[in-house]
């Protein structure tokens, strides 16, 4: 399938089941096999993590990587966040690798997905989404390839943001009261509730109102992950 037509075509698309059929045919007419798409959005320390919302990867190795968590220590996704331009990857032996980043390859290797590339798109707000193409053989390197594999990633991206608005959607932003400001940097400088009490002139369940207000609006549920949620998203400065 010629870039023209792969540009034009999945624009005409009607559902996403047709844009992925699209993608597949044309991945593999350049020689790759496999695709997963995946998107963390929100920051530290609680961001969600859709890793492989889109795929055909074995699913048994999704599972795996699933319940192991693997998505925070991929030495793919290390590299995706750094990465503003498409990568080469492999699965090959490295002696300076991790020990968990042995075990991810190696589960890789065990599963068929020796090398391929990546993109990651930045996004508002900390947000990544990336799409990485796979193989379970050696791959060509050709520059006009690699160029048309490239803007056909971008062009799959753009179409998953139109028939997936609501998983790309921002979170919207998080406004705090003062005194909400107020109790959670005196948190932050270990105070208890009592404490907090005293000094802000209010009641223990003054305080602990303004937790639960605030365990509501930064989705999280505990005093420690407000305090670093609230710090990551500029909202305090203990």
């Amino acid at each position: 399938m010629r870039l023209k037509n792969f540009i034009e075509t999945p624009n005409k698309a009607t559902t996403l089941d047709e844009v992925v059929q699209i993608f597949l045919s044309h991945i593999q007419d350049m020689g790759f096999q496999l695709y997963i798409c995946s998107l963390v959005t929100d920051s530290f320390p609680d961001r969600k993590k859709h890793h492989g919302f889109l795929h055909n990867y074995p699913e048994d190795w999704i599972k795996h990587y699933r319940e192991s968590n693997y998505i925070d220590n991929d030495p793919v996704f290390e590299r995706g966040r750094r990465e503003h331009l498409m990568f080469y990857w492999s699965t090959e032996e490295k002696k300076t690798q991790s020990a968990i980043h042995q075990k991810i390859d190696q589960g890789r290797r065990d599963a068929g997905l020796l090398n391929g590339y990546s993109l990651f798109i930045h996004l508002p707000g900390g947000a990544y989404s990336s799409i990485t193409v796979a193989n379970g053989i050696d791959i060509n390197h050709d520059k006009n390839l690699l160029t048309n594999l490239c803007l056909c990633m971008y062009q799959f991206h753009l179409r998953n943001m139109y028939f997936l608005a609501d998983l790309y959607q921002p979170s919207p932003p998080v406004f705090l009261a003062p005194r909400e400001c107020e109790t959670l940097i005196w948190c932050a400088r270990g105070k208890s509730n009592y404490a907090i009490a005293s000094i802000l002139g209010i009641s223990e369940k003054t305080v602990e109102f303004y937790f639960t207000s605030l365990f509501q609006k930064l989705n999280v549920e505990s005093r420690t992950v407000a305090v670093l949620k609230a710090i990551s998203l500029r909202l305090i400065a203990p």
